[in-house]
């Protein structure tokens, strides 16, 4: 199994590009390097220039020092990652530099422009591949935990996400609240990962200049039969370590606090915040990059197998053209429009967190058929501008605790956006943001799955009244005005912009675990396999919230199943 930064190949034991299959393949990729080659060679008597002018020479040492640094980047004994940056960094300045001048015939310019670039883009294709060549833990998605072990002495990071750009789920497609670690049982891993993540996240967003606000939350009881509840939850996160709690016995504390709000008493969290989620994932995508690793938007990762020759995986991943020429000639796209290659990857070992896709994503290297993911869509409406001044801070219902969800409330976020919600509805898909997205096949499977049956008979009343008050705006309305005066069909709009400034739409989608017996699973989940795959089997709200914390466990697990 491949360790920290393994010394490299040789080609002749990596004939040419290794993770290309056949001989066949082999003899192709050797035949293009000797074409590069011999172009290389050709420059000097099929497109010269005049050195009788400074320009003329300067620009002929460019064309020198790029040819000789294709030939020790594409070199047959195995060029070095530095061999391949000056390629790329001198074959650049050569084409920037290739204009007609003295000396310089504008025919020949345009030719020697042409050749640096098509140089450039077989350099980075090279660099790229001898970077993936010496990768010890590949990631599909999970940005935090990448951030995390990127920073490790003896790892090469490469993360793996199968859309465009970063954050494109539920990272962005969210409240931008940060949990204080409130309503999760004592002792789970959601109370002591949010808890300690919160802080985590707080002091990383002051550090990247990220917006992070205390605005504080309100969990209010409506009627005196919820008040018991209230003061469970109010044990519950003291026993978790959560600060800041004040108890407000009365409406007129609850006024005070809120003007708008109703209720007859509450509980007030004073260190909960809102941020903007989307842009702390994009900040941890870039500190793998400055960590020196690799952040590869738009590879969709299709299969996990072992790899015996090197002791460690082969990943196989879709990469679309589009997000090739983004990523410098390496990169890819999952879903993008065109066309698509297939590349393979050599990892030591892989971690997974793939969100709505974890147990697709977990399927492929050991991971057990339970607990599967139920796509749970939830809706945001939103509050006219005129009645933003209804709500200061955050103000949530006393959760039912007969499901996972918090019930509709009021957040405020980064952007000046007032939200309302969100509900909680089936998705017709893992990215089923609308009524109108369906996968057949998602809701074939979910049709045929007991479990499904099992949930609903549980739970099927209160789907309904969900799915009533997605359709039926009025009665969206009435439900949120039990909790704040003033809210009207006429100021309570439909659509939010989900996370704030950092967000993407109406709605989010929650990736919850279903278990065999049709329970929603309640607490983190993560799955080791064979000493090489560490799979995030669910990870919901306060994932946002315990990234961090959540990131600093995984690595550990996986440095003590794959013996880092």
């Amino acid at each position: 199994m491949m360790r920290g930064h393994p010394a490299r190949q040789s080609r002749s034991s990596r004939p040419c590009r290794a993770h290309l299959g056949s001989a066949d393949r082999q003899v192709v990729v050797c035949g293009i390097l000797f074409l590069l080659w011999l172009v290389g060679l050709l420059l000097d008597q099929a497109v010269g220039v005049s050195a009788s002018t400074p320009e003329a020479a300067a620009l002929e040492q460019r064309r020198e020092d790029c040819g000789d640094a294709m030939t020790r980047c594409l070199s047959m004994e195995g060029g070095l990652e530095e061999d391949c940056e000056d390629c790329v960094a001198e074959c650049t300045q050569l084409a920037q530099a290739a204009e007609p001048g003295p000396g310089i015939d504008a025919d020949v310019a345009e030719e020697y422009e042409r050749i640096a670039r098509a140089t450039v883009s077989r350099c980075q294709e090279e660099l790229d591949d001898l970077r993936l060549s010496s990768t010890s833990v590949a990631f599909a998605a999970g940005v935090s935990f990448g951030s995390v072990l990127a920073t490790h002495p003896h790892l090469r990071v490469a993360l793996l996400d199968k859309e465009p750009a970063l954050a494109a789920h539920q990272s962005s497609h969210n409240s931008g609240v940060v949990h204080a670690g409130i309503y999760y049982p004592p002792g789970s891993l959601k109370a002591r990962l949010c808890v300690e993540g919160a802080a985590a996240a707080e002091a990383y967003a002051v550090r990247r200049g990220i917006p992070y606000r205390r605005i504080g939350k309100l969990i209010v009881a409506l009627t005196d039969d919820e008040v018991p509840a209230l003061e469970a939850l109010h044990r519950n996160a003291t026993t978790n370590g959560v600060g800041g709690l004040v108890w407000l016995p009365d409406a007129d504390a609850i006024r005070r606090v809120e003007p708008a709000a109703k209720g007859v008493a509450a509980l007030h969290s004073t260190t909960t915040a809102i941020t903007d989620w989307a842009a702390i994932a994009r900040a941890y995508g870039a500190d793998v990059v400055t960590a020196g690793g690799d952040v590869l938007v738009g590879h969709q990762v299709t299969a996990i197998d072992d790899d015996a020759a090197a002791g460690g995986l082969r990943l196989t991943v879709t990469v679309a053209d589009a997000a090739r020429d983004d990523n410098g000639g390496g990169g890819g796209g999952g879903d993008g429009g065109g066309g698509a290659t297939t590349r393979t990857i050599a990892t030591a070992g892989v971690i997974t967190c793939a969100g709505a896709w974890a147990d697709t994503v977990a399927g492929l290297y050991g991971g057990a058929p339970s607990p599967r993911i139920l796509p749970v869509r939830g809706e945001y409406l939103r509050l006219a501008p005129p009645a933003r001044q209804l709500v200061r801070g955050l103000i949530y219902p006393v959760p039912n605790p007969g499901v996972p969800f918090l019930g509709v409330h009021f957040t405020p976020t980064v952007s000046g956006e007032v939200l309302v919600g969100p509900n909680a509805v089936l998705a017709g898909a893992r990215d089923g943001y609308s009524w109108g997205r369906l996968d057949v096949r998602h809701l074939a499977g979910l049709a045929a799955d007991p479990a499904v049956w099992r949930l609903a008979a549980r739970v099927g009343g209160y789907a309904m009244g969900e799915a009533y008050r997605s359709a039926v705006h009025a009665a969206a309305v009435a439900d949120a005005a039990r909790y704040v005066d003033g809210l009207t069909a006429g100021n309570v709009l439909r659509g939010g912009a989900a996370g704030g400034k950092g967000g993407g739409g109406v709605a989010g989608v929650r990736a919850q675990a279903l278990d065999d017996a049709g329970g929603l699973v309640g607490d983190f989940v993560f799955e080791a396999v064979a000493g090489r795959a560490l799979h995030v089997r669910n990870a919901p709200s306060p994932g946002a919230t315990s990234a961090l914390a959540i990131a600093r466990v995984v690595a550990g697990r996986a440095a003590k199943e794959m013996g880092w």
